[in-house]
C-alpha cells in the first residue's frame, strides 16, 4: 500500500465490486442450452451402420485403441458405444489358452520378447503371469 500511495483506492474498487454482484443477483438469466444434449456427443455422429460394425468388430475379438483408430473416433467413444449396447468387456490379461502357449514356448527356450511378439502380449505381462505360476525366476 504505502509503495502505491494515493493511486490505490481499495474502498472504491470494492464498493464498484459490490454493486456490480447485487446487480448481478437482481437478473434472470435463461441458461437453456443451445443445442440439445443428444446432439453434442461425438457418439450420436455414427451412423447406424457404421455403429453397427464397430460392435460386431468389437464381438470379434477387435481392440478399442485399434476400432477408434480405423473410425477415425476416440476410444472413449467406441466404450460408450459398447456400453450403451450392453456388452461386457473384454476380459483383461492373458487367457488360459495365451499362458499355456506361453509356457510352451518358454519351455523351447525362446525369450519373453519373442513370446510376446508371438502371442501378442507385453514381454513383462508374460514374464508376470509365468512368474506367477513359479514356472520362470
Amino acid at each position: 500500500m504505502r509503495v502505491l500511495g494515493h493511486y490505490c483506492n481499495r474502498s472504491r474498487a470494492t464498493s464498484h465490486l459490490c454493486k456490480l454482484i447485487a446487480q448481478a443477483r437482481g437478473e434472470h438469466v435463461d441458461r437453456t442450452p443451445a443445442v440439445a444434449v443428444a446432439e453434442r456427443t461425438h457418439f450420436s455422429k455414427l451412423s447406424q451402420p457404421v455403429r453397427t460394425e464397430i460392435l460386431a468388430r468389437y464381438q470379434q475379438g477387435e481392440r478399442v485403441i485399434d476400432l477408434a483408430a480405423a473410425f477415425g473416433i476416440s476410444e472413449w467413444s467406441v466404450q460408450n458405444l459398447r456400453k450403451r449396447s450392453g456388452l461386457e468387456p473384454h476380459p483383461r490379461g492373458m487367457s488360459a489358452e495365451s499362458i499355456a502357449q506361453a509356457i510352451e514356448l518358454f519351455s523351447e527356450g525362446l525369450s519373453f520378447i519373442k513370446i510376446g511378439k508371438r502371442v501378442g502380449f507385453d514381454p513383462k505381462t508374460i514374464a508376470k503371469a509365468l512368474r506367477a505360476r513359479g514356472i520362470a525366476t
